[in-house]
């Protein structure tokens, strides 16, 4: 009755619990047990192992090493490629440093999952490109902006 729970607590003691503290309880241990997602849970890497693999096995894992630098490089500069009209709202933005994080973010994977296919010289080399051209657009873009609370709002994501 009046809204309590009777337990048994880990000494054996009957004790009452008020039932919005047992929800709130409940509602905080779901949200502890969420899984945190990573780069291998979202994207499958097994096409790059594979062929990894393959050209590890055929003495040749220095082609593909080549073949995969080149083919990233020209997907980061499609990825800092931004939308013509990214200045109109801050989502545009949002978007756009999202995609140069999921970019990075596969890169760190690879680095860490896979021996030489990418080294931290070439993945700072990456991202120092990335960065002059980050800057550019947003120097850019920002210039074309003249609502003053979306360049707050910018600044703000941008902090």
């Amino acid at each position: 009755c009046c809204g309590k729970n009777i337990y048994i607590s880990s000494n054996g003691i009957a004790e009452a619990r008020s039932e919005i503290v047992s929800k709130q309880t409940l509602e905080d241990e779901e949200e502890h047990e969420e899984e945190v997602l990573t780069a291998h849970d979202l994207v499958d890497f097994s096409p790059v192992y594979r062929c990894l693999h393959i050209y590890s096995v055929l003495g040749d894992a220095e082609t593909f090493e080549n073949y995969y630098r080149k083919q990233r490089r020209k997907q980061a500069r499609l990825v800092l490629q931004p939308q013509s009209n990214m200045h109109e709202t801050v989502e545009d933005y949002r978007r756009y440093f999202s995609q140069i994080v999921g970019f990075f973010v596969v890169e760190d994977h690879i680095l860490h999952a896979t021996q030489g296919l990418i080294t931290r010289a070439y993945t700072d080399e990456l991202w120092n490109m990335a960065l002059s051209k980050i800057i550019a657009v947003l120097r850019t873009h920002s210039s074309y902006c003249t609502d003053p609370d979306l360049v707050l709002e910018l600044k703000n994501l941008i902090v």
